[in-house]
């Protein structure tokens, strides 16, 4: 399928794979998305992605240069999951990457690292994303770069890998916390998932500003009172 049409809102996706995970895993998941009339591509990395991760953003980069072309668009939709979503997040700010890039989600990716990687720090992927590592420090936050491409990170309570959970929260982007019972793997598998990344895609969440700030609220809530209106209970 050819998109020509330069105003054309639904660009086609790249997914982008986590830690280890080889390409073909995220299969069904992309059936998905692809019954949402949404095209779907995937990336292969080199070593599984357990290498450098700037190696993995320059695989992407390249990647992100071929399908332009071979689709005749100026965009693509990025979708990363774990691992991938930390190289989609160095590729827009590191790479400039944002130019070439409408919408971007995170599944199951902690932004700001994660414990369990000392289980992995053997190899240099898996040493980058602790937290604290000088990695991490060049990716943190900056709204005025986050911004330039929309970016949706998606995420839940039960996943074991990725914790803290709030490691998986993103300021500058929209939030979608999961307070059903999925894990790490199991979010590529939730229908109510890829619902939420279908809407998203398709521009649904731009339609109301109130989602992205209603999160921020509900973060600088206390505690005690974060349950009363969970963003998880938006676009049911």
């Amino acid at each position: 399928m050819l998109y020509e049409d330069p105003d054309v809102e639904i660009y086609p996706a790249l997914f982008v794979p986590g830690y280890a995970s080889p390409a073909f895993y995220s299969r069904v998941f992309r059936n998905r998305l692809e019954d949402a009339n949404i095209e779907v591509y995937a990336l292969r990395l080199p070593r599984l992605a357990t290498g450098d991760i700037k190696l993995s953003a320059e695989v992407l980069a390249q990647r992100v240069e071929e399908l332009k072309a071979e689709l005749r668009v100026k965009k693509l939709n990025l979708i990363g999951h774990s691992l991938g979503g930390i190289i989609i997040r160095y590729y827009l700010k590191r790479m400039d990457g944002w130019k070439n890039v409408k919408r971007a989600v995170y599944i199951a990716t902690p932004h700001h690292g994660v414990p369990l990687a000392r289980l992995v720090s053997f190899t240099r992927a898996g040493r980058q994303l602790l937290p604290g590592s000088d990695f991490l420090r060049e990716i943190q936050d900056d709204p005025s770069t986050c911004r330039r491409a929309r970016c949706l990170s998606v995420y839940s309570v039960f996943d074991p890998i990725s914790q803290p959970v709030s490691s998986c929260h993103l300021g500058c982007a929209y939030n979608k916390k999961v307070y059903f019972p999925v894990g790490h793997m199991g979010l590529l598998l939730s229908e109510r998932a890829v619902e939420w990344i279908a809407g998203f895609l398709e521009g649904k969440f731009d339609d109301d500003e109130r989602f992205a700030r209603l999160e921020r609220e509900i973060e600088s809530r206390p505690p005690m009172y974060r349950h009363l209106r969970g963003v998880s209970s938006l676009y049911r």
